[in-house]
């Protein structure tokens, strides 16, 4: 049904709001980064057709977040080989 349909969603965007206050703190951003989240977020972020506007935006503002001023994850954002990826999202 429809309305569980959204409320999975509105769950999964509250999670990923936790998630993006979380990586707020530098460390906390550099484990999730070192723990292998980031090809999460942008394989979230990347799947048009199968994961919701609002799931793949809050991804983007997460990996945002986390590269902020966070020299250790904008290293592994360049080593994973992201940057591509990020471009050929937009």
């Amino acid at each position: 049904p429809a309305s569980s349909s959204s409320s999975s969603i509105n769950e999964i965007e509250e999670v990923l709001l936790e998630l993006q206050d979380i990586v707020e703190q530098i460390d906390f951003a550099k484990s999730f980064a070192a723990m292998g989240g980031m090809p999460f977020l942008i394989g979230c972020a990347s799947h048009i057709r199968d994961v919701p506007r609002s799931i793949r935006a809050a991804c983007l503002s997460i990996l945002g977040t986390m590269c902020q001023n966070n020299p250790s994850v904008q290293y592994i954002m360049l080593e994973q080989g992201n940057i591509p990826k990020l471009i050929n999202i937009y």
